[in-house]
């Protein structure tokens, strides 16, 4: 279960994306499998190129969604949940 002081990067190195509007669609060159990202998705995607925290995360998607903490909270790590099962995602 991720706690909001883990620490949370994205293995880019394993998928091709290309960035569609708000989204992002990409296939991940192991299995061959595409994956599609919706707005806030690929907000997550994009801000975890670099290495932070979940509550890092959180206090930026804040200042770019309308949503209150606990709804952002709770919606942020089933999103990061879901990453992490489909390999997008390494936290620590």
């Amino acid at each position: 279960m991720l706690n909001l002081n883990q620490k949370i990067v994205r293995t880019s190195d394993r998928f091709l994306a290309s960035t569609l509007g708000n989204e992002i669609v990409m296939m991940d060159t192991l299995n061959g499998n595409y994956i599609g990202l919706n707005e806030v998705s690929s907000s997550i995607w994009n801000y975890l190129e670099i290495e932070q925290t979940i509550e890092e995360l959180i206090l930026k998607l804040l200042s770019d969604f309308e949503v209150n903490l606990d709804g952002c909270v709770q919606e942020t790590l089933q999103c990061l949940d879901k990453m992490l099962t489909q390999g997008l995602l390494s936290a620590q």
